[in-house]
C-alpha cells in the first residue's frame, strides 16, 4: 500500500460519522479530494492550511486554502473534524493535539506510529475520550475523540 494513503480508511470512517466543518492541516492527493467531496455533499466547509504554496495550488477549487507558517500558526475556529497531516515533522505536529481538542469533535492524525515514540505522547493523548488506532498499514493513523 502506498504509505501516503494509509490514513484513508480511518479518515473516511471518522469524517462520515462526524458532522460539521473540516480543517485539514496539510493537503494531499488522497485526503483533500475525498474530504472535499464529502464536505460538498453535506454542505460543510473544508479549510486547508498548508505551508507549501506550490503543492497546495494543486487543490484550488476543492477547499478554502490558507497558506501558513507552522512556526507562528495558531489554531482557530470550531470544527467537526481536524485532519492533522501537516508538512511539519510528526514530533512537531503532536504539540497541537491539546489545543485542537478544544476546537474540534474529532482529530485524525496520520503518521501516529512516529508520534508514539515521543516521550510526551502518552501524557498528551491521555485526556481524549477515546483513541482508535489504525495499524494494519504503515504509517499508522489514530482517531481521537475529543
Amino acid at each position: 500500500m502506498d504509505p501516503y494513503s494509509t490514513h484513508i480508511e480511518a479518515l473516511v470512517n471518522a469524517v462520515l460519522s462526524t458532522p460539521g466543518d473540516i480543517l485539514e492541516l496539510g493537503c494531499g492527493d488522497y485526503s483533500t479530494p475525498i474530504l472535499s467531496a464529502i464536505a460538498k455533499s453535506r454542505g460543510d466547509k473544508l479549510v486547508v492550511n498548508s505551508s507549501d504554496p506550490e503543492w497546495s495550488s494543486k487543490f484550488i477549487g476543492m477547499a478554502e486554502i490558507k497558506l501558513v507558517d507552522w512556526a507562528t500558526w495558531v489554531p482557530f475556529g470550531n470544527w467537526g473534524l481536524v485532519f492533522l497531516d501537516s508538512e511539519q515533522f510528526t514530533s512537531e505536529r503532536i504539540k497541537w493535539l491539546p489545543t485542537l481538542a478544544k476546537i474540534s469533535k474529532v482529530i485524525v492524525m496520520h503518521d501516529v506510529d512516529a508520534a508514539m515514540m515521543a516521550p510526551d505522547y502518552e501524557s498528551i493523548v491521555s485526556g481524549f475520550r477515546s483513541t482508535i488506532l489504525y495499524s494494519k498499514h504503515t504509517p499508522w493513523t489514530a482517531v481521537y475523540q475529543c
